[in-house]
Parts: C-alpha cells; sequence; structure tokens
C-alpha cells in the first residue's frame, strides 16, 4: 500500500478559511484513521508512506508503515513516482494507493477490493489497473495497479478519467471500482458536512480520529457517547 502525504503546512489550503492552523491536525486525524484501515485489512502484506514532514514520519512509524522521506515536497505525481519505483524494485506486482484523507475507509473496503481485481487480474495477459473515483466522479481516491511496471500518474483535475485514458494507451485494463466510504475525501467545508452526517447517521464511524477531532473543534454539536 502507497500512502502519499504533503508536508502539514501545505495541506488542505481549501480548508484554510474554515480550519485555519487546524489544517495540519485534521490531516493527522485523517492520516491515523487510513493508517489505522490498512492495518486492518487481512490483505495488505505492507505501508510505505512517502512524505517529505517528520511529523508524519513520526506517525507513519509508530502506525508500523515504513516511511519514504522526501527532502523537500515535489508535489504528489513526483511523489507517487518515487514511491511506486520503490516497491516495484523490492518485488512488489501489487500496488494500491490511497491519499491520507479518506476516513471513513475500512480494512473491508481494501480486501474487497482487493478480490475484484484478483477476479480480473485472470482474465487479461497485462495489467489491471484499478480506478474508486472521488464524490464528485473527476478524482483519483484509490489506484491498485497490479502487474503494472509503469505509470504515469496524473493527479490533480480530472485524475480519474486522464488515469483511465493512460492505462488504455498503455495496454492495460483499467477497472472501475466504487466504494462510498472511499469516494469521500475531504477538501472543503462541503466535504467535512458530509462527512459529519454519515457520522451522525451511523455511530460506528464515530470512533475515528477524524470525528473525534472535528467534534472536538466545535464541528460536531453530538455527544458521542453512545458510539
Amino acid at each position: 500500500m502507497l500512502v502519499p502525504v504533503k508536508t502539514l503546512a501545505d495541506a488542505k489550503r481549501r480548508l484554510e478559511a474554515a480550519l485555519g492552523a487546524l489544517r495540519a491536525d485534521l490531516t493527522v486525524a485523517m492520516l491515523t484513521d487510513v493508517l489505522n484501515a490498512i492495518r486492518g485489512s487481512s490483505r495488505v502484506s505492507g505501508t510505505l508512506v512517502v512524505t517529505a514532514d517528520a511529523r508524519v514520519s513520526e506517525l507513519a512509524g509508530e502506525r508500523g508503515a515504513r516511511v519514504l522521506r522526501e527532502a523537500s515536497s515535489e508535489g504528489l505525481n513526483r511523489a507517487l513516482a518515487s514511491g511506486f519505483s520503490a516497491l516495484h524494485q523490492a518485488g512488489a506486482t501489487r500496488i494500491a494507493i490511497v491519499p491520507a484523507d479518506i476516513p471513513l475507509l475500512t480494512g473491508e473496503d481494501l480486501d474487497c477490493v482487493l478480490d475484484l481485481m484478483d477476479a480480473h487480474r485472470g482474465a487479461v495477459r497485462r495489467g489491471v489497473i484499478g480506478l474508486c473515483a472521488s464524490r464528485d466522479g473527476r478524482g483519483t481516491n484509490l489506484m491498485c495497479l497490479d502487474r503494472v511496471a509503469d505509470c504515469d500518474f496524473r493527479y490533480g483535475r480530472n485524475s480519474f478519467h486522464l488515469h483511465r485514458k493512460a492505462a488504455l494507451a498503455a495496454g492495460y485494463r483499467p477497472v472501475t471500482l466504487t466504494s462510498q466510504r472511499i469516494s469521500l475525501d475531504i477538501d472543503t467545508r462541503a466535504d467535512i458536512d458530509h462527512f459529519l452526517a454519515i457520522c451522525m447517521s451511523q455511530p460506528a464511524y464515530r470512533r475515528s480520529h477524524t470525528w473525534r477531532f472535528l467534534q472536538a473543534h466545535g464541528f460536531a454539536a453530538v455527544d458521542d457517547r453512545a458510539g
């Protein structure tokens, strides 16, 4: 599993008005939930976090992940290229990528994704690239590369469609994966509100670090003792 993480000073700029300096702590809370979910998967054999941030590196190590420390933050696509190369050289034949801001992710979600990739793997001679879109259908919230030797990462605007196009151009089979939990990344205040609404209706999610952080800072006015 490959998890790229920006420096905390640069994280979640679109939430500056809503959170101010709390952007960094929200990122840490979400990353904690993501790393916990990965550890809860029965099928993921290891995790590599790519970051230039010292606090992120320390958290990743505490959660059992390996860290590829960048000298400086050079952008998401370069970080992913470095991480992918490191894992591929280490002998990985299947590499899944998730961002640090999908706090509803569970180990079961990852197991389901890998099971689906297995189903497609035997049907093609070349590699398979599984893609799960963000809630708006434009971003890429999970990418799973199976028997893929090289990848042109296109994270940014409309990355889901660009990744599908690049997969086809390279001769790989693109597979669309669907998951409501994986599709919710938190970039805007509307995303926060959507996350909170899910937690309010499903108490199990109130055990997440992200929920507790938002509640502690006044974004959720519900007593979570029942959850």
